[in-house]
């Protein structure tokens, strides 16, 4: 088996699709995405999407295709119409309300600008795996905004989506 690690090089170099600019971020990813991928495949955690307005198209696409292929169905939800509820005056009963829902085995995926208001519930929740865009945030990926973001945000996708299914199927060791 793989660590992942080697894995994320073997598989950015050989895809046609993801480009070869997401090797120089492996150090940032590796520890993230191995992080995410031991919840949702070896804890069984359930998966919130949330993306700031610009980028509600990509929450479309994730459901879109997360579950769009021949391995089994992974838990991942829209989370676009309860977004309006998102403030800081209501942070804490919408986490109150994902707790109900799911206990403490959810996180929040989060695309988008650090300073909207939607990336509030996944800054204040310690199970976040953000893509943010407008600056560097600690435990989080950093995706330069720029006129190709929608392209980068869609290999990155790819990467994950590729990640969890080597992950699920034992191809790959997740690093501690």
């Amino acid at each position: 088996m793989q660590e992942l690690l080697d894995w994320t090089i073997r598989t950015i170099r050989n895809d046609d699709i993801i480009s070869s600019g997401l090797e120089e971020k492996k150090y940032n990813w590796v520890p993230l995405a191995s992080k995410v991928v031991d919840k949702i495949i070896n804890k069984n955690y359930s998966v919130i999407i949330i993306t700031d307005t610009k980028r509600e198209w990509f929450s479309e696409y994730i459901i879109s295709k997360i579950n769009n292929s021949s391995r089994p169905y992974l838990p991942f939800y829209d989370f676009k119409n309860y977004t309006k509820m998102i403030d800081s005056n209501n942070v804490s009963s919408i986490k109150d309300i994902l707790h109900h829902s799911f206990g403490d085995n959810y996180l929040i995926w989060y695309v988008g600008a650090s300073n909207h208001t939607r990336a509030l519930l996944p800054k204040t929740t310690s199970n976040s795996f953000m893509w943010i865009t407008d600056e560097e945030i600690q435990n989080s990926f950093y995706i330069q905004e720029d006129a190709k973001l929608d392209i980068k945000l869609l290999e990155l996708f790819r990467l994950f989506d590729k990640t969890l299914e080597a992950v699920m199927f034992s191809e790959v060791e997740l690093e501690d």
